[in-house]
């Protein structure tokens, strides 16, 4: 593809020689004819291939012709700008190649202004923190360079040459205006100078009037007008054959407020070819993030939950989540489970339903599946669980400022199965976005209405790695529910349960009666109690807690419906002798336990339009009669009984009898 050199030089008199300023600087150059010339052979576009495919599946046609000619049909995409310094040794910023990220970029070339494409050979220098790279290009040699000038003055005319929104390199007239220290340490001084630098002028040169290159620009000011560059001063001290790798990094969870700073540091020789270096930094990279998550980890071991502040809460009371929680802590460092501010719902068809929101830059998402979908087939094909998200969870991709909705990713590129620190089995499935390079993780959680998804949208390495949300997983906590029917399909698929449900039996008869049992308690009634049906409903509400020293997860309280629709229900809860430094509120409901006085007395109250009576399993009948300092129990199952409306005391009393007699505790 042919491609014109268009030069906008911003200068609106074609004088040499004008009036000059006070400070000595004439107040406009043109550059001869001989720079450029020099300019023209030998500052290039930084390219990749388009990508070869879209896997994405769409609402209606990407609207393509938007796009100007020029991008829409060059087979490239123009990331940088680079520029000779010898025949065949070419300079650009670091960050344009990225060789640290696994942004899945196997090739990058060189293209000239005729449209030539070169692959980009062997590394020779390369530094990320002062942002240049040194490289070789095959089959690609110089024959006008341009030359290199340490020296420079302030409020001297400049020009940026570069590869500007990728549409060609173009040239931009400004004015040198002051040095700035390099953040870190003050180790050099960046160039700031006021000509414009575009997307894409990255690792373009930056000339004096006379066409040398005093500096190679690499980035544009967040707050001013005032882009920077590197003075090739500091860029001929970096040292010859080696790749110097300097970053300060900021480690951060989803789960708490708290950071681990480091600095990365690491040295490899060079020369290297591309891709060879390209995978040797990304594996250098992910193993020192590795390496600094398990350090942040053991350094916060007694400050993260389950021993930091506010854990004793949690592993003393089962909660009841609607939406997934995430065990976090927050501004004051203690420990809590919090859900997004923002949820939002979708009803789909055949009883399907999506609800999700943000947090900490994860999208968690409930799945309930469709009827005509069967859990088996949404456990096993990732596609058609990502595909059903679609429909309730809208992501779009942008075309020229036109939104058009995904509908579907296709197949992931990369599918296994994790079990976190409770053993509870999460489906893991990743996405390569062809587009913008940016990688769908996506952590799903079995349950019997569907799945529990964590979801990021990674860029390079941002916000997490696959290792953070690891991690994370031990931290989301959930409420496993669903219909009787439901939870028979779910109980089915073995390899897909959580270790502690692996004992878990269950089994109803439809119109007669109802069985449960966990290695801790079992449950089993028949329609005296309430009437037994595919619609009736199991809820485990699952918790933290500590056993025999250790803190697990597992069942802390079981609810049985008579249907999804009533609240007529029964509850089987298990309740933990507080520590003593909980607080009056947890002490004086176990002493309410014990002593069995209200609200666990056997009457009844009325409370949100029902009729509830609690009391504690008759396995503990003779607690009351006991001083509390003598009880040496660390936990006593409470009962509860739910009726819609107003009920009749006497049949509350002998359904509840019903409900004790139908709970046996296995556990002492």
């Amino acid at each position: 593809m042919k491609k014109r050199l268009l030069y906008l030089l911003l200068v609106f008199s074609l004088l040499v020689g004008c009036e000059s300023t006070g400070t000595g600087i004439d107040s406009a150059y043109i550059l001869d004819r001989e720079v450029l010339k020099r300019i023209d052979e030998s500052v290039f576009e930084v390219v990749v291939p388009k990508p070869s495919k879209d896997s994405l599946s769409y609402e209606e046609p990407l609207p393509l012709d938007l796009i100007p000619f020029q991008r829409r049909s060059d087979p490239y995409d123009s990331i940088g700008t680079a520029f000779a310094v010898s025949d065949n040794l070419f300079l650009s910023a670091a960050h344009v190649l990225d060789l640290e990220y696994n942004n899945k970029i196997s090739k990058m070339y060189l293209r000239d202004k005729d449209g030539n494409v070169f692959e980009i050979d062997e590394i020779h220098r390369y530094s990320n923190h002062v942002d240049f790279v040194s490289f070789s290009a095959k089959g690609l040699h110089v024959d006008r360079v341009l030359k290199v000038k340490e020296e420079f003055s302030l409020n001297q005319k400049v020009f940026a040459v570069g590869n500007a929104l990728g549409d060609g390199i173009i040239i931009r007239e400004g004015t040198l205006t002051s040095t700035t220290k390099e953040d870190e340490a003050g180790e050099w001084d960046w160039l700031r100078f006021s000509a414009p630098a575009s997307p894409g002028n990255s690792g373009g040169p930056l000339l004096d009037t006379h066409g040398n290159v005093i500096g190679l620009v690499t980035m544009a000011s967040e707050n001013e007008n005032l882009n920077y560059a590197v003075p090739m001063s500091v860029i001929n001290q970096r040292e010859d054959s080696k790749a110097v790798l300097h970053d300060r990094i900021s480690y951060f969870f989803p789960f708490t407020y708290r950071q681990k700073r480091v600095i990365y540091d690491y040295e490899t020789p060079l020369p290297k070819s591309c891709s060879d270096l390209k995978q040797e930094l990304v594996a250098g990279y992910e193993r020192f993030l590795d390496k600094t998550l398990f350090a942040f980890i053991d350094e916060n071991r007694q400050e993260f939950f389950p021993h930091g502040r506010g854990s004793s809460e949690i592993l003393h009371r089962t909660y009841s989540s609607f939406f997934p929680d995430l065990v976090s802590e927050d501004e004051t460092r203690s420990w809590g489970l919090f859900y997004p501010s923002e949820l939002y719902d979708s009803y789909q068809e055949h009883e399907g339903y999506i609800q999700y929101g943000d947090m900490s830059e994860i999208t968690f998402v409930e799945v309930r599946k469709p009827d005509d979908i069967s859990l088996r087939e949404l456990y096993g094909r990732p596609r058609l669980l990502m595909d059903f998200v679609l429909k309730g969870w809208p992501v779009y991709r942008d075309v020229m400022n036109k939104q058009i909705r995904i509908t579907s990713f296709g197949e992931p590129s990369e599918s296994f199965q994790h079990s976190d620190n409770y053993g509870r089995k999460w489906l893991v499935s990743m996405w390569f976005i062809e587009y913008d390079r940016s990688t769908l993780i996506v952590f799903s959680l079995p349950v019997p209405k569907g799945t529990i998804s964590l979801i990021v949208r990674q860029y390079n390495t941002w916000p997490y790695t696959i290792s953070d949300l690891k991690v994370t997983t031990d931290f989301v906590h959930a409420t496993y529910w669903g219909e009787f029917a439901e939870w028979t399909e779910f109980l089915e698929l073995k390899d897909y349960l959580p270790d502690s449900f692996g004992q878990l039996r269950f089994s109803y008869i439809e119109g007669q009666e109802a069985h449960f049992s966990s290695n801790r308690l079992k449950i089993s009634y028949d329609e005296r109690l309430f009437s037994v049906s595919a619609q009736s409903t199991l809820y485990l509400y699952t918790t933290f807690f500590r056993d025999s020293g250790e803190v697990i997860w597992d069942i802390g309280s079981v609810e049985i419906g008579e249907h999804a629709y009533k609240e007529n229900y029964f509850e089987a809860t298990r309740e933990l002798k507080p520590d003593s430094d909980l607080g009056e509120y947890y002490l004086a409901d176990w002493n309410d336990l014990c002593k069995q006085t209200h609200p666990y007395d056997g009457t009844t109250y009325f409370e949100d339009g029902s009729t509830v009576m609690k009391s504690v399993h008759s396995t503990y009948g003779e607690l009351r009669d006991r001083e509390i300092e003598d009880i040496s129990g660390d936990f006593i199952y409470s009962l509860m009984l739910n009726i819609d409306g107003k009920a009749d005391e006497d049949m509350m009393k002998s359904k509840m009898n019903l409900v004790d007699s139908a709970v046996t505790i296995l556990e002492d």
